[in-house]
């Protein structure tokens, strides 16, 4: 029922901005069409000033930015009612401090755009530094057309020229469109309703394509200006990652960064192989963590990242190598350990941490291991290691969580 009379309300503030359109352009061909007659009926007769006249308004209506005025206007005088409402969007620029790594922050700014502002499709596509536009991120859109997505030439120009969304209704005109047919086409290929532009100091980073949303309709003019804030906000948190993207230590909990322990685990396979040893990889998911930041907070979230990167320090050999995996993920590479092990590694940890109690708070983990032997490290390498590690933390998620299970080729187990 509550869709039904969103979508209502959407038809009724369509239906109004395009009687208000209609009306208004009759009013203007009226005037003109009077004024032109009056003007020359007497010069070159009524057939030849009725040609003219008609001429005159076939060029105000399809040759100038009038009709696109008009129906901008008339647009948000139809929506003056409507409420703006953020959309959680501030929420979700808060949780750009918490994200990891620069692939994290990524997430972070697709998952805002699909569960808070509605939109059935996105994509992002940021500057290469080369003078083109590379997609990084997408969803909603069929795989095999995310995979050729590109940024086409008109609508970087004109996002850079006006420095206002392109949207494909018109409802917000961003100045003179040069080649409408291939705005649009390239509004299409995308799969996009808008194109937010990611401004930062003077430069365009990157560009946001949102497509439909599910309920409310087109994005009306008040909220392109929420959405213009959220994409100057996470303009600016992808300008700072991709700054220190290079640096090896989490800003959170000071451990080692996703890309550095990924480098790591390359690297302690390569040794692996050369002397004949196994390798073990640990990987620990907050359970709930979405719900707890959500309820608790901000604050509180980021103390329990911390106290279990604390605990991480203080439970692991030196020889060992932990890491800040993902938003609520940790990792530990383990060297020279069986999958028995791991397993004793990781349900210790799994104890200690079902005991911190951050701020009296209940926090479990599930934990999964990845083990490759030593004769199996001859032929796989680290992609290997790291789906049977997320394999393992899916099942003991399905399991019913606070448990450690171990990913194998052959067998799983599970404490």
């Amino acid at each position: 029922m509550a869709l039904r009379g969103e979508l209502s309300l959407y038809d009724k503030h369509k239906f109004k901005a395009r009687a208000l359109t209609v009306i208004i352009l009759a009013a203007v061909i009226a005037a003109v069409h009077l004024a032109i007659i009056v003007l020359l009926e007497h010069t070159v007769g009524s057939m030849t000033a009725s040609l003219i006249s008609l001429s005159s308004i076939g060029i105000l209506l399809f040759a100038t930015p009038l009709r696109r005025a008009v129906q901008t206007w008339a647009d948000r005088a139809a929506s003056a009612g409507r409420p703006v409402r953020r959309h959680g969007l501030a929420e979700s620029i808060g949780n750009f401090d918490t994200a990891g790594d620069f692939d994290e922050l990524l997430d972070v700014v697709m998952a805002a755009l699909e569960s808070a502002l509605g939109a059935e499709s996105a994509c992002l596509f940021l500057s290469d530094n080369g003078g083109g536009y590379r997609l990084h991120r997408s969803y909603g859109l069929p795989a095999p057309d995310a995979a050729g997505l590109r940024m086409c030439n008109e609508l970087v120009s004109l996002l850079q020229e006006t420095r206002m969304p392109v949207e494909r209704l018109g409802l917000r005109a961003g100045g003179p469109q040069k080649e409408p047919k291939a705005l649009f086409q390239c509004l299409t290929d995308i799969g996009a309703e808008v194109a937010v532009p990611l401004w930062r100091r003077g430069e365009l980073l990157g560009i946001l394509g949102l497509g439909r949303r599910k309920a409310e309709g087109p994005y009306h003019g008040r909220e392109l200006d929420v959405i213009e804030e959220f994409a100057a906000a996470a303009a600016g948190a992808i300008e700072s990652m991709q700054q220190h993207s290079s640096a090896l230590t989490d800003r959170l909990t000071s451990l080692p960064s996703r890309s550095y322990f990924l480098m790591r685990i390359g690297e302690e396979i390569k040794e692996a192989k050369r002397y004949k040893y196994a390798v073990s990889l640990l990987v620990a998911s907050i359970d709930d963590f979405t719900n707890l930041n959500r309820e608790q907070g901000r604050v509180a979230a980021d103390l329990v990242l911390k106290e279990i990167a604390a605990e991480l320090r203080s439970g692991c050999r030196d020889s060992d190598t932990m890491a800040r995996y993902g938003r609520e993920k940790f990792a530990v590479l383990l060297p020279e350990a069986s999958a028995e092990d791991a397993l004793r590694v990781g349900e210790r940890l799994r104890k200690k941490i079902e005991t911190l109690k951050p701020e009296g708070l209940q926090v479990t983990v599930s934990i999964g291991i990845g083990h490759l032997s030593a004769r199996e490290c001859e032929c796989f390498g680290r992609d290997e290691l790291l789906v049977r590690a997320d394999r393992a933390v899916a099942g003991a998620k399905e399991l019913g969580k606070n448990r450690v299970a171990v990913g194998g080729r052959r067998q799983d187990m599970v404490l």
